[in-house]
């Protein structure tokens, strides 16, 4: 899993108690983060900590506007369409709970040292002491970015 993720420059996949699959967190070149939990969910932030992008249950999320849009694909005869549905303030509040859950997991097995590194990108860095440190720059309550785009805000 950790080799897909070649646009998180460090990158390490983390084996916690309790869950079966492995978690990626990684950085990119400007600090923008994303967090996996297996193949599913995924969650993308921008440098300054707020949600941009997820993938739950099969479903693509995009921040747009500072509020949550799901895109599923939809496959007829003939095309695959998208349909785009605009979230409520109660699913985005939802949402971000989902994803501030993980969070507090992972910050817990961190805190605990009951944290497993399986491997790493760049090996040589100190990527537990990085995610430590994101998770502590990380306002709460989580927001929702404006755009979906990582250099974007």
């Amino acid at each position: 899993m950790i080799g897909q993720a070649t646009a998180l420059v460090w990158r390490v996949e983390l084996a916690l108690p309790d869950f079966p699959e492995s978690w990626v967190v990684g950085f990119r070149v400007h600090g923008a983060a994303s967090l996996f939990v297996g193949q599913d969910p995924v969650y993308h932030f921008n440098a300054s900590g707020q949600l941009r992008r997820a993938f739950e249950q099969g479903r693509l999320i995009k921040a747009e506007a500072g509020q949550l849009i799901s895109m599923t694909r939809l496959r007829t005869a003939e095309a695959v369409q998208m349909r785009r549905e605009t979230w409520d303030p109660d699913d985005c509040r939802a949402c971000l709970h989902r994803v501030e859950h993980y969070l507090d997991n992972l910050g817990r097995a961190l805190r605990g040292s009951a944290i497993g590194v399986v491997a790493q990108v760049p090996q040589d860095a100190d990527l537990l002491g990085r995610v430590a440190d994101w998770l502590q720059s990380l306002t709460r309550p989580l927001t929702i970015a404006s755009t979906p785009h990582v250099g974007a805000e």
